[in-house]
């Protein structure tokens, strides 16, 4: 339910901000940031296996799904000017997508009372 909510989510998002462009979006990026978003609320201090250098780092969602969540910002603001036609990248969709999972990881994830309701019984 959450990778729908968010796809659509994602698109509206990448059209709201593109919307002299006559090009056509297609993708899963915007569902599936929707999905890490949800995830890096849910499961922060989980750890998430990286390519670093040579090598490979666990490092905690939050951190590798934070700089994720940046470099599209950063990505985005580099393409201030030009249309979706010359980016190749709906960064809004991947924008729109996260914050919309993050959004639903709130509003569908347990309170706290219901989780220590859980564990008493």
């Amino acid at each position: 339910m959450i990778y729908l909510i968010c796809g659509i989510t994602a698109s509206f998002a990448h059209i709201f901000f593109n919307l002299q462009s006559t090009i056509p979006s297609l993708g899963a990026s915007g569902a599936i940031s929707g999905v890490l978003g949800a995830y890096i609320i849910m499961f922060p201090r989980n750890r998430i296996r990286v390519l670093v250098g040579r090598g490979i780092a666990s490092l905690p969602a939050v951190v590798v799904l934070g700089f994720w969540i940046v470099l599209q910002f950063i990505n985005q603001l580099g393409q201030i000017g030009n249309t979706a036609e010359t980016a190749g990248v709906a960064y809004w969709a991947h924008i729109g997508g996260f914050l919309a999972g993050v959004l639903f990881a709130f509003v569908l994830r347990p309170s706290q009372a219901s989780v220590q309701r859980v564990q008493s019984v």
